[in-house]
């Protein structure tokens, strides 16, 4: 079934005139899902949103953490890893399993780096590479 998408700017969703279409890798024949052209002054209409900043550096572990919410992120991919993996599956070529328990994976990697947020280990490790 092919999926129609929109895009989300400024907490609206927004459609536009000529959609592209995205097909799957293993059967070019399927189309997966068909999506908006982007254009600037579509997106300038979406609600005025700016840029968030690109540097989180100054802020506390825990201020760089909450808003983002990786743990979230990691639950919401493990809670649909069904629905995932058979993506990842018909993508890749690869088994159900497999592509589901990659799927799990990356979902744990989420809540893993969410954590580390909260650490400050005041290490500095040696560089692997020769010279370096």
């Amino acid at each position: 079934m092919t999926e129609t998408l929109t895009h989300f700017i400024g907490g609206k969703q927004i459609s536009a005139p000529g959609a592209l279409e995205s097909t799957n890798p293993s059967n070019t024949a399927e189309v997966i899902a068909k999506l908006p052209r982007w254009r600037r002054r579509r997106g300038q209409q979406g609600g005025g949103s700016r840029r968030a900043p690109l540097s989180r550096a100054g802020l506390a572990p825990r201020r760089k953490s909450a808003p983002i919410c990786w743990t979230r992120v990691g639950s919401m991919i493990i809670e649909r890893k069904d629905a995932l993996g058979k993506l990842l599956a018909s993508e890749e070529g690869k088994t159900l399993p497999e592509a589901t328990g990659e799927t799990v994976r990356a979902g744990r990697i989420f809540k893993y780096f969410a954590g580390e947020a909260l650490r400050r280990h005041g290490q500095n490790l040696d560089s692997v590479r020769p010279g370096g």
